[in-house]
């Protein structure tokens, strides 16, 4: 994958996680942690424009 489309998505992958924790709780529990990094994943991919 090129590498400026992995620098793009990881940067909103941080930047959805960080927002999100700014605003709402830790998640409890393994599978509510697996559920909201999914989530973040798919946001990120969906923003990610390749060039």
């Amino acid at each position: 994958m090129d590498v400026s489309v992995m620098r793009a998505f990881k940067g909103l992958c941080r930047n959805y996680y960080v927002n999100y924790h700014a605003v709402n709780d830790f998640a409890q529990g393994a599978p509510a942690r697996r559920a909201l990094i999914t989530e973040i994943v798919v946001n990120a991919w969906k923003a990610v424009r390749e060039k």
